[in-house]
């Protein structure tokens, strides 16, 4: 099996690589578990002292590393590069904390002495998604580290590039071999590995679909799962809102990489009186959005990650169309890439 990065914005190839096999899996697993012992025997304050360095790698090589966001999802570069700062800050802010979340507390009971103690799991598998490449990955692994466990990942099919620069910034910083470690494997192979008895938890960023088929297996294997599965958040405008200010904040929101994030707003609830003016507001602001090259630092919108979103997009239009929505479509052209033209889809329901 083959795992392919493509250019949503030149279509062409990035990258391919091979596939692991679950038996060279069963290999990277056996050395995340010799890792582990030792890793998870250093003191609080010496794993802080890795993850410190961190930071530093990620902002030294911060084009290098949203460049390959960019490659990989299109996203816009201004954007990968704030998605490299948020990772070192990330970094930064566990690394500060770290002792004292992980700190022994007291208890008080009618024994004389009962403390709550928080003690490393081991290996742990973070399944991750691909709108966010690098920070996916840090927001899971840096305290998940923190707290002495070794981690493995398997990320997004259409992000291996990511994915293994992710596990070169923490060798670069000097973390012990294994501690982290990028898996490029299929979905089968993940699955299988979760339904052994060779990793002792689940991290699973993605689709409702997907944290249902890993929860099935987890759930028969009596093991740890954490589930983050989209988003369904709502943007309300009230009669005093400032409408200039909400429509620059909504659309920034709903655009916001491309319209590919799970933190975008999905529906709107505006009261009825200030709703002709929000949309107003909000198409113009709207229509202010470059789109193009997602390499050019002015480029507020690229294309999709994949060619097969476009259809998707499609459908969702037409079946917007059929219900009666009056859609209002940003203009521009595009002679490559994988564009899907921002539209305003008008359809207001009374509640």
């Amino acid at each position: 099996m083959k795992i392919k990065s493509v250019n949503p914005y030149t279509e062409e190839v990035n990258w391919i690589y091979d596939a692991l096999s679950f038996r060279n899996c069963e290999d990277h697993i056996e050395k995340a578990r010799i890792a582990f012992l030792e890793w998870s025997s250093l003191s609080v304050e010496k794993r802080t002292a890795y993850i410190s360095r961190v930071s530093g790698v990620l902002r030294q090589n911060r084009r290098a590393y949203a460049e390959i966001i960019t490659k990989e999802t299109g996203k816009p570069i201004r954007l990968s590069l704030e998605e490299i700062e948020q990772c070192a800050w990330i970094c930064d802010y566990y690394a500060e904390n770290a002792a004292g979340f992980l700190k022994d507390e007291s208890a008080e009971t009618e024994t004389e002495k009962i403390y709550i103690t928080f003690e490393p799991l081991g290996i742990i598998l973070g399944i991750m998604s691909w709108n966010s490449p690098f920070l996916q990955v840090f927001r899971f692994a840096v305290p998940t580290m923190l707290a002495g466990n070794v981690c493995l990942i398997k990320h997004a099919s259409n992000v291996p590039g990511s994915a293994l620069e992710v596990e070169k910034v923490f060798n670069e910083a000097g973390l012990p071999q294994n501690v982290f470690k990028t898996l490029l494997i299929g979905a089968e192979t993940a699955m299988e590995i979760i339904d052994e008895d060779i990793v002792d938890g689940v991290s699973v960023t993605g689709s409702v679909r997907l944290g249902a088929e890993i929860g099935e297996i987890a759930g028969r294997m009596i093991k740890p799962l954490v589930l983050e599965l989209r988003g369904s958040d709502p943007f309300i405008v009230l009669e005093d809102a400032d409408l200039d200010r909400a429509a620059e904040v909504a659309v920034r929101s709903c655009f916001l990489s491309t319209g590919q994030s799970c933190i975008a707003a999905r529906r709107f609830i505006v009261i009825e009186d200030v709703v002709v003016d929000f949309i107003e507001a909000f198409e113009q602001r709207m229509q202010d959005l470059k789109i193009g090259d997602p390499m050019n630092e002015e480029t507020d919108i690229g294309p999709v990650a994949k060619k097969e979103f476009l259809d998707s997009l499609e459908k969702i239009l037409k079946d917007a169309k059929k219900k009666g929505a009056e859609p209002h479509i940003l203009r521009g052209e595009y002679k490559k890439g994988y564009f899907f033209k921002p539209t305003l889809s008008l359809q207001p329901v009374l509640i």
